[in-house]
């Protein structure tokens, strides 16, 4: 996966998040399903903000770990894919705490981001120089050639 779709992953499941914690808050909003004399849905949105913004933190320093070219050593790579993988236990952890009735879609936006989180994580993982499963890969690319 190139640079560009790696960082069109995590920003378009990050803005997804937002759309639908707004799309679902106001839908709850008209449909009565928040009593009239509750607090704003002003703080549900904030709060998304909020989250989205500290999950981007561990997410976007993992992007530029393992992208940048003169950083392609092992360690690097690995602190990356610790990085992709904290950020996902961050959007899990999130994800929890909107699983509630009428909540759902919120739910399932934040499993997304944490779900592209973990699929970065692997392919770093896959990728590394130490990985013998890529020496075993390109032998096996060799055989059937």
């Amino acid at each position: 996966m190139s640079a560009l779709a790696k960082a069109a992953a995590i920003l378009i499941s990050l803005s997804l998040v937002m759309v639908v914690t707004y799309y679902t808050l106001v839908q709850n909003l008209q449909a009565g399903v928040y009593p009239t004399d509750a607090d704003s849905i002003a703080i549900g949105l904030f709060e998304t903000a909020d989250s989205l913004i500290v999950i981007l933190a561990p997410l976007g320093l993992a992007f530029l770990l393992t992208n940048l070219k003169y950083l392609r050593k092992r360690f690097i790579l690995f602190v990356g894919a610790f990085f992709y993988l904290a950020g996902a236990a961050l959007a899990a952890l999130l994800a929890l705490s909107w699983f509630v009735p009428h909540h759902y879609s919120i739910f399932t936006a934040y499993a997304l981001v944490a779900a592209v989180a973990i699929t970065l994580a692997v392919q770093v993982i896959r990728k590394s120089p130490s990985n013998p499963a890529v020496k075993r890969d390109a032998l096996d690319a060799r055989t059937l050639l």
